[in-house]
């Protein structure tokens, strides 16, 4: 059995093949937008760096065993076929044709979900001057 993943069957499906509340909920979805406020306080500035990282190293025990409960579920998942699981993992992601069409559509070399993640918020608000 080759270990190679199963080419991908390229499914493009087209805005009127989606219904009404579908295409509303996408719309909904890439709609969100937050806006931020700078508090008058400057309660957003970052600390001296004279002042972090002064004091000595403290264990959280809730933490470590928020760690060892998620590494024993991990250690769940040893057995299970890789290839089954890549295909589950590609069911549940929504996203995850995304960059493969964006990777193929513009030729792009380093696509990845953090990039085209950045591309959407350069283009989505006023971050850089149109003249740059």
């Amino acid at each position: 059995m080759s270990k190679c993943r199963k080419t991908p069957v390229q499914q493009l499906a087209s805005p009127t093949s989606f219904s009404p509340d579908i295409l509303a909920d996408i719309f909904e979805l890439f709609a969100k937008n937050f806006s931020y406020s700078k508090p008058l306080n400057n309660e957003w500035q970052l600390p001296d760096p004279s002042e972090i990282f002064i004091c000595d190293h403290t264990e959280f025990n809730a933490f470590l065993d928020l760690k060892n409960s998620l590494n024993e579920v991990k250690n769940l998942l040893s057995d299970k076929k890789l290839d089954e699981w890549h295909e589950h993992t590609a069911f549940t992601n929504k996203a995850g044709k995304i960059i493969s069409h964006v990777r193929k559509s513009v030729n792009a070399e380093l696509c990845t979900q953090a990039w085209c993640k950045f591309h959407e918020i350069l283009c989505s608000f006023p971050l850089i001057p149109q003249e740059a």
